[in-house]
């Protein structure tokens, strides 16, 4: 299977995490406090935090602008509040929710299709592929990160990538 053996370089649409938490997020040391202490309170692990839109407009890939994710995330580690320049994200999250069911039985096959087509031309054929009638899932397994692409009629399609 392809991917065994693979190392990702972290870049996914041209959104480079290995990037630092100011440069991905543009967001201050007090904004990671305070959504650390959220995620804390609430025990939800990492700080999660949008991606910068400057950010993404101006390096994101053509094709991942024109998929019109709805909510971009990443989760940084927790008690690194000194190391903000240093710190990258562990995971990154891209989901695309559609305003209606009908919007999503009208363009969630096409979509989905983009998105894989455009991680297969990065990562290869997915190591697990699953189609049901409650939707489908595609899964990467590399040596320092997974991916899994993700659609179903409750959360629409959503993407996640996690450093290993």
């Amino acid at each position: 299977m392809i991917g065994l053996g693979q190392d990702s370089s972290h870049i996914i649409y041209g959104i480079d995490l290995n990037k630092d938490w100011y440069t991905l997020s543009n967001q201050s040391a007090a904004a990671y406090f305070i959504q650390e202490q959220f995620r804390i309170e609430n025990d939800i692990p990492g700080v999660g935090v949008s991606l910068d839109e400057n950010y993404i407009l101006n390096y994101a890939d053509k094709e991942f602008l024109n998929i019109g994710f709805t909510n971009i995330m990443l989760v940084f580690p927790q008690d690194n509040q000194s190391n903000l320049d240093k710190i990258q994200p562990e995971q990154f999250y891209a989901i695309l929710k559609y305003k209606s069911e009908t919007d999503y039985e009208t363009f969630n096959e096409k979509a989905f299709a983009n998105i894989a087509f455009v991680l297969m031309s990065q990562f290869g054929p997915p190591n697990k592929t699953m189609k049901e009638s409650w939707g489908a899932n595609f899964e990467w397994n590399l040596d320092n990160a997974q991916i899994l692409l993700n659609t179903n009629k409750t959360d629409h399609i959503s993407l996640i990538y996690i450093k290993t």
